[in-house]
């Protein structure tokens, strides 16, 4: 996994394609029990973490700890994706009893 940072942190591309793999994968267990909560898919869940590694690359690399970042970034990101979803079926739910009473 060092080789894999310290690659990464040269910018090498496949490195950081690998280890945002490699967090996905570290990730799946937390993304099970945010997908159980919130019936958001478990692979919608680890595909937005690793655009968010993706995007957020350097900071992630410049991190003495970038294992424990990504954590970090990815438990963030799932908590977000929850938090927007319960906004959205709140607004929906309200749409739809709004239309019911009006008829």
């Amino acid at each position: 996994m060092q080789d894999l940072i310290e690659r990464a942190r040269l910018g090498d591309e496949s490195a950081i394609v690998d280890f945002i793999a490699l967090m996905q994968q570290k990730c799946a267990s937390l993304a099970r029990s945010f997908s159980l909560s919130s019936e958001i898919p478990v692979d919608d869940l680890l595909q937005e973490v690793g655009i968010r590694i993706w995007r957020f690359r350097h900071r992630v690399f410049e991190a003495e700890k970038p294992v424990a970042y990504s954590r970090i970034l990815a438990r963030n990101t799932m908590i977000n994706q929850y938090h927007r979803t319960m906004r959205q079926r709140r607004i929906v739910s309200a749409l739809v009893h709004e239309r019911m009473v009006a008829v």
